[in-house]
């Protein structure tokens, strides 16, 4: 009965205006504070609401038909929803929904623009929907991407004119002070969940997750007493979520010794992300394998990698992938034990920032390229 009354309340009769810009999915519009769009529209992928007009045009609109045999019919739902919008273009941030890329070949006088939002993987990510599901000839018109590599991995299965762009969130912020704390401050890669599904298996979050970061945070911390360093964890949630307590009692139960401090996340800071200028401040950062971690590498900070387990024959978690790189390297590892967690970051604190630039210089291009200014996207746009 409950469902039945949230389905209603879902219901709206709204007809869109029509605007040259249509942001894909409400999580698209924080590109607008990059952007700064003047007349833009976004469009409500999550069934946040349901709208009768839509339905009943689709219900009278012969190309229904036609359509429901390629695609499903909430697809066809936003498609018609877009063509109601008129858009010239529609801009994607969520750039892992395989829907975007479905529904395009239905709309060929919009432009279709995606831009990678974070790193892309084999399990949980848009190749584990792309391959169990056997899923190919997607298309979109542009396609900003992080690097070369990922251009190449993509261009399988989506046809795409693919621009290496780098991180957009990390190109708008300009890098921190120069003065750095002699601290090492990891990133968190806590998530509430228990499972993670993937071609029809299941990965607990123990499996996943936990024991990894146990494994490799308890050896840093052997490391940092035996170094005078402090460990710090940048969290995944800001302070006043009630899962920045949950995610706090989670490293106290893995972590051995109560010598780190579990810093909240500042991603949404009066509508800046901070985590920009908090990695920036410390003098080497440790990540297994978030996005922050390649893109506080691409701002040039020292970062120290360490590569999960993969699973079922994936590749996904490789530091680089899908970059053919070796297992091992000065300031990356597939081994979290406590003779590469020393080799690793004794290197990283004695090494001179000048020669750091240097010797990452060639990784950094194949990994995630920096770009301070929007002026190519800005020219697809028109803008």
């Amino acid at each position: 009965m409950k469902k039945f009354f949230n389905f209603f309340k879902k219901l709206c009769f709204e007809i869109p205006s029509k605007k040259k810009f249509l942001y894909y999915d409400m999580q698209s519009l924080q590109l607008q504070k990059y952007l700064k769009l003047n007349s833009f529209n976004y469009l409500e992928t999550r069934n946040e609401r349901i709208n009768i007009i839509v339905l009943l045009l689709i219900l009278i609109d012969i190309k229904t038909y036609f359509r429901i045999l390629k695609i499903s019919l909430y697809e066809i739902y936003l498609c018609k929803y877009i063509e109601l919008f008129k858009p010239q273009y529609v801009i994607n941030f969520i750039d892992n929904d395989i829907k975007f890329y479905r529904i395009k070949k239905f709309l060929k006088h919009v432009i279709f623009v995606s831009i990678q939002n974070g790193l892309r993987t084999e399990i949980n990510d848009i190749f584990s929907k792309l391959i169990s599901k056997d899923i190919n000839n997607l298309d979109v018109d542009y396609y900003f991407v992080f690097n070369k590599n990922i251009a190449n991995e993509l261009s399988k299965y989506i046809n795409a004119k693919f621009i290496v762009f780098g991180s957009l969130k990390n190109n708008f912020y300009k890098n921190g002070p120069l003065k750095k704390r002699s601290e090492l401050i990891y990133i968190s890669q806590f998530r509430n969940n228990s499972v993670i599904k993937f071609n029809n298996h299941f990965i607990s979050n123990k499996k996943w997750i936990s024991d990894h970061e146990a494994g490799l945070l308890n050896n840093v911390l052997l490391f940092c007493g035996k170094n005078r360093k402090r460990l710090n964890i940048l969290s995944t949630y800001q302070k006043e979520s009630k899962l920045f307590i949950k995610e706090y009692n989670y490293f106290k139960k893995i972590i051995l010794n109560k010598d780190w401090k579990l810093i909240p996340s500042k991603k949404n800071v009066n509508g800046l992300n901070l985590n920009y200028q908090l990695i920036d401040s410390f003098e080497v950062t440790l990540t297994s394998w978030s996005t922050l971690g390649y893109e506080s590498f691409a701002r040039g900070n020292k970062v120290a990698f360490f590569q999960p387990k993969n699973f079922y024959g994936t590749k996904g978690r490789n530091f680089g992938w899908p970059c053919k790189l070796m297992k091992k390297g000065k300031f990356y590892s597939d081994q979290k034990n406590i003779g590469e967690v020393n080799r690793i970051l004794k290197y990283l604190f004695k090494i001179s920032h000048k020669n750091w630039l240097e010797e990452k210089k060639f990784i950094t291009i194949n990994l995630l390229s920096r770009n301070h200014n929007l002026a190519k996207l800005k020219k697809i746009l028109s803008l």
